[in-house]
């Protein structure tokens, strides 16, 4: 039986083993991870994406537009992970969803952009040792090609803009 504590005065946590060497080397793994700063309690890692999504969405400082587009984007994280536990998820995991998304790549980068940040405040907030989404490589966005404005388009702009440069002035 390997019993710690996750703070001095905490509640006592224990884990049964079947073998001493076992609950040892359990015990000085939550030590180092003590220790380390890295340490999840068990229960903080079963919170679902969804559950998880629902609380940072509410405490975001966004203004309302920046908030929809959130939660635009979360639609596809939740449509994959919603009843996921955040401790569940793996770096292929979200791999996999950011090459399956069937969106332009621009788009695909956004949508992970609001997982990798929630995924981010879950670290912080200690529900996950570490940010499944580090390291997830995004889709390539296409080459555009670069068109010069030719001469013409140029001064039409110039005279455009003096033309409204001078409306401005008038009033």
């Amino acid at each position: 039986r390997a019993r710690w504590r996750e703070y001095p005065g905490g509640p006592q946590r224990a884990r049964h083993f079947a073998r001493k060497i076992d609950a040892e080397r359990h015990l000085v793994q939550v030590q180092h991870q003590l220790m380390s700063g890295t340490y999840v309690t068990p229960e903080a890692g079963r919170i679902t994406v969804s559950e998880f999504a629902a609380v940072r969405l509410a405490r975001q400082p966004w203004r309302p537009s920046t908030g929809e587009a959130a939660g635009k984007a979360f639609v596809h994280v939740l449509r994959r992970f919603a009843d996921r536990p955040l401790v569940s998820l793996r770096k292929g995991d979200v791999q996999a969803f950011v090459t399956g998304l069937d969106m332009r790549a621009s788009t695909a980068a956004l949508v992970f952009q609001h997982l990798n940040s929630l995924l981010e405040a879950a670290v912080e907030d200690g529900l996950i040792a570490r940010n499944p989404a580090r390291g997830v490589k995004l889709p390539a966005l296409p080459a555009g090609e670069v068109i010069p404005p030719t001469i013409e388009h140029v001064e039409e702009l110039i005279h455009r803009a003096a033309a409204f440069a001078r409306a401005l002035r008038d009033h």
